[in-house]
């Protein structure tokens, strides 16, 4: 009982800290970078949660980026958005805000999953499929970090795995910066649902190569259109 309230607790406070989010940082975020968001036609119709959303990763802002900027008529339906976020960082500024307790503090906030130890892929991925089945949506970013370039990072598996073993459908998204001086744009580009025929057991590496090389095509399709 203790343990079904708390986890009542953890989902309540996301739920109301990506509403405030929403409320605070949608009007922010378009002062500070002009964010544009589109969508292709039809995608109300199409949409249905919960998904896997996949999208490439620019900067720190981006999972309150595409939260905030969000239609609030799919907001309402997408949170509290599970991130899949890692414990481990390279910059040192990163290091530091880890160690005292501000990142921790931002993920027990938006319950935030993050990336474990675990031996093996399947193990990994257990809670985020668990977080699918109890009907929410996970956004993962299958690079594995900031890429800071102009265009799209190679993708880790992650993200194919976890369609596979989940059988949800991945939103595909792009978030792409232009522009220089203190006020970039930001064009956020979401593409539709998509399944990828996909078996972990008899495909063996190569089909799962491909499955990763389409995903990145689309998501890369998404980034260039986003000129």
């Amino acid at each position: 009982m203790a343990l079904l309230s708390y986890k009542f607790f953890r989902n309540f406070l996301a739920v109301v800290a990506f509403y405030l989010s929403y409320i605070l940082l949608r009007p922010f975020f378009k002062i500070i970078f002009s964010v544009k968001v589109t969508f292709p036609e039809n995608f109300r119709e199409k949409i249905q949660f919960p998904v896997i959303f996949v999208t490439n990763h620019k900067t720190h802002f981006d999972p309150w980026i595409f939260a905030a900027m969000m239609p609030f008529v799919y907001l309402r339906g997408i949170v509290p958005i599970r991130y899949m976020a890692t414990t481990r960082f390279k910059h040192f500024f990163m290091k530091f805000l880890y160690r005292i307790g501000v990142i921790k503090t931002i993920y027990f906030i938006y319950n935030v999953l993050t990336i474990t130890d675990k031996e093996t892929i399947e193990e990994k991925l257990t809670p985020y499929i668990k977080a699918l089945q109890s009907n929410q949506t996970v956004m993962l970013f299958p690079e594995g970090g900031l890429f800071r370039h102009d265009a799209v990072g190679e993708f880790k598996r992650g993200a194919v795995y976890l369609h596979a073993m989940s059988g949800m459908p991945i939103l595909p998204a792009s978030i792409r910066f232009s522009g220089n001086g203190l006020r970039k744009k930001c064009h956020v580009h979401f593409g539709n649902p998509l399944m990828i025929p996909i078996n972990l057991k008899s495909g063996g590496d190569a089909v799962q190569a491909d499955a990763l090389k389409h995903l990145r095509e689309i998501i890369v399709g998404l980034y260039e259109y986003a000129e």
